[in-house]
């Protein structure tokens, strides 16, 4: 997504990952985000909160310790609700 009034850029970098994983967003003002690290099976693995401040943040996650498959983020911020998949690799 473009960085438009109210909409945030969202990226998972390296993805795939054999560990740890950065999630990069831009927010348009300072606000709580709110993540959960679920796998393909909707079995949450982490639930972690971050105060958010505007423009660029950035957030790891670390899956070094987790089975090789697809994994999902899912963002919550400004009443809003973003999904990112990641795969895990050895």
């Amino acid at each position: 997504m473009l960085s438009d009034e109210g909409e945030t850029e969202i990226n998972l970098y390296p993805n795939p990952t054999n560990g740890k994983i950065k999630v990069s967003f831009t927010l348009q003002k300072d606000e709580n985000v709110w993540f959960n690290l679920y796998d393909s099976q909707g079995k949450n693995l982490q639930l972690s909160d971050y105060e958010g401040k505007k423009g660029r943040n950035v957030v790891e996650f670390d899956l070094q310790h987790y089975p090789t498959r697809a994994y999902f983020i899912d963002l919550q911020y400004n009443q809003k609700r973003e999904i990112r998949k990641v795969m895990k690799v050895n």
